[in-house]
């Protein structure tokens, strides 16, 4: 508690002059007149926040932010950092209005003010509420590449207002004839883009002006958005054992989608006979063994959106009746890799080819019943 009778924590209070140091005792309570307690400003002006109090006598009247734990002002002496905030008062020392210069939008709240009760709290005060009207861009942020665009520039407030928009990548004023002719820029703020373009995205920036407070002005950032596309170039759907698989796979669309692969529903990584490079664009499979066997999928995706396209790959086995399918290992060998089902991995079947088709034929016609 300071010499005032009411609690903070700004150490500077400590430093008022002892003859702040006055006593309640004696004195009529404190009256507050019937001042407005809504208030309204435009960003940029000056505001006022009246408070007429009568019977002060030698009290000492200070102002404060609900939201804010120290003073703005006590008496005249103005505690803020904020060079914006000033007391004025009449010569009956009955009108202590609190005025913030060049008010901003986040001036807007409730404040009060109050008179000490010389007793550690304060008995007698008015709250105000603050509001500041702002300027606005009215419009979306987010828009489908092609699609047309609209952003009104809105100063509340603003009588006899010059608004103008600019952006990052080009300079709108209020007449456009050198514009891009998809741009239509009007006199009242609103910009009409046709047709949006990749180059279109960046800052706007929208000023008002009414020649008399400080412009105001607001950003919006344009985003763009287009639908996603995923597309595998066309292959070759049947491959033989041993071959190489190249999948392509292109991405479209905004914000820039990421590309994955899949393989029956698993994700594909890169090991020794797979290999996904190029920004994951393409898909190579070198070697192929009958289980490389099933359904590629290229996977397109944004925070926003996920699409993706798929192929389905059949590796076949090589031709029983090829000459160059012979058992190059022993007899021995091809008869345990053959019991062993060894046959389905490229590094057994190869040198036992041949033994290796005889045991697929086998199979096929024990489980076909046109076979059998």
């Amino acid at each position: 508690m300071d010499q005032l009778g009411f609690f903070h924590s700004v150490s500077a209070v400590n430093d008022l002059p002892p003859s702040l140091a006055l006593s309640d005792n004696g004195f009529p309570d404190p009256i507050f007149d019937n001042d407005p307690s809504n208030v309204t400003f435009n960003i940029g002006e000056t505001a006022t926040l009246p408070c007429h109090v009568m019977n002060l006598q030698a009290r000492y009247l200070y102002w404060m932010r609900m939201s804010e734990p120290n003073p703005i002002t006590v008496g005249t002496y103005v505690y803020s950092p904020d060079t914006r905030f000033s007391v004025t008062k009449d010569h009956t020392s009955t009108h202590w209005d609190l005025r913030i210069r060049n008010v901003k939008l986040e001036d807007a709240g409730v404040y009060f003010c109050a008179v000490s009760s010389g007793e550690g709290r304060e008995k007698h005060r008015r709250l105000i509420k603050l509001n500041v009207k702002g300027i606005s861009i009215n419009g979306s942020e987010f828009v489908n590449k092609g699609d047309p665009l609209v952003l009104e520039c809105q100063a509340s407030g603003f009588n006899q207002v010059s608004n103008y928009l600019e952006c990052s990548n080009y300079n709108l004023p209020n007449s456009c004839q050198d514009c891009d002719p998809r741009f239509s820029v009007y006199p009242s703020g609103t910009l009409i883009i046709q047709r949006t373009l990749e180059q279109d995205m960046g800052s706007y920036l929208c000023v008002a002006n009414n020649g008399v407070s400080n412009p105001a002005q607001r950003i919006v950032i344009l985003h763009l958005r287009e639908s996603l596309r995923a597309s595998i170039e066309q292959v070759e759907e049947r491959k033989r054992e041993g071959e190489t698989l190249y999948l392509t796979c292109s991405g479209f669309g905004y914000p820039t989608p990421s590309i994955t692969w899949e393989k029956n529903g698993l994700p594909l990584r890169s090991d020794q006979r797979i290999k996904i490079q190029g920004g994951c664009l393409s898909l190579r499979v070198r070697n192929l063994a009958l289980e490389d066997t099933g359904t590629y999928t290229c996977i397109v995706m944004n925070d926003e959106e996920k699409v993706e396209d798929t192929v389905s790959i059949q590796v076949t086995p090589f031709d029983l009746l090829s000459s160059t399918c012979v058992d190059s290992a022993s007899k021995v060998k091809c008869s345990l890799i053959v019991a062993a089902r060894l046959c389905g991995h490229t590094r057994y079947s190869r040198p036992c080819c041949e033994s290796c088709q005889r045991e697929k034929t086998r199979i096929m016609q024990r489980s076909s019943p046109i076979l059998g």
